[in-house]
């Protein structure tokens, strides 16, 4: 089959968000009880606008992605996956702290579907790394309102956009110090661990990232969650790379 991803779901100006490719891929790949996590390794920028054909490999326990040159974009195979996770702040603690000093003005894709702030709402997703200081390693949250048209018939937020919320969250916590580089992702493990509601006004969507281990040369490495209330929706664990000047 093949699919194309339209501009809007960018995340540079020139290509796909890796998020919400990796989300596209991860939805071919079956699951089972002892493998309940996809990993998606990201091979090249992902085009928009481009038919892109997915092909199932592995009697259904991977999944790839070329471009119509036939070049690997993404290959995508189920792991085992666990990762402690946080309970999420209170409402209030995120409330009351504050984005990143300068982050739109020095933002390297403000067009990006996940935390671009020159996305209006109700088209991208708006998620914006507040950090929250409780004594811990850093950690960020964000409040998240999915737009309307990324809900399907039963009241859920399509995968995708939950692989996407779940992306760019994940270097967040690195951005409270002198981290200013731009950073692309490479490879991203999720488990979505349920559906993921629209909206609920007894259990509000949010948002957390941390850093999840030590730098390796270009590298960094994040983790992320989707919560409604105190719930886990989905988690996450990604490896960044940082751009070349």
């Amino acid at each position: 089959m093949t699919v194309t991803i339209t501009p809007r779901f960018r995340g540079p100006d020139s290509s796909a968000n890796g998020g919400v490719t990796c989300g596209l891929l991860a939805a071919h790949v079956d699951r089972t009880p002892g493998d309940n996590g996809i990993e998606v390794t990201l091979r090249r920028p992902p085009p928009l606008g481009a038919a892109l054909s997915i092909t199932v490999v592995d009697d259904g326990a991977g999944a790839t992605m070329r471009d119509g040159n036939g070049e690997l974009v993404a290959e995508a195979k189920r792991v085992p996956f666990d990762m402690t996770v946080l309970p999420p702040p209170a409402l209030d603690q995120i409330d009351a702290a504050s984005v990143l000093d300068g982050y739109a003005l020095t933002h390297p894709f403000p067009g990006c579907f996940v935390c671009g702030p020159d996305r209006a709402r109700d088209d991208g997703l708006r998620l914006f790394p507040r950090f929250i200081d409780e004594g811990l390693s850093p950690r960020v949250a964000s409040r998240w309102n999915p737009p309307p048209d990324m809900v399907d018939d039963a009241g859920h937020v399509v995968a995708e956009v939950v692989w996407g919320a779940l992306d760019c969250p994940s270097v967040f916590a690195y951005l409270n110090g002198d981290e200013h580089a731009p950073y692309v992702l490479g490879r991203i493990t999720a488990e979505l661990v349920a559906p993921c509601p629209s909206s609920a006004d007894d259990e509000p969507l949010v948002v957390t990232g941390w850093q999840a281990g030590p730098r390796q040369g270009r590298k960094l490495f994040g983790g992320s969650a989707v919560f409604a209330g105190r719930r886990l929706i989905a988690r996450a664990r990604a490896t960044w790379i940082e751009l070349g000047s």
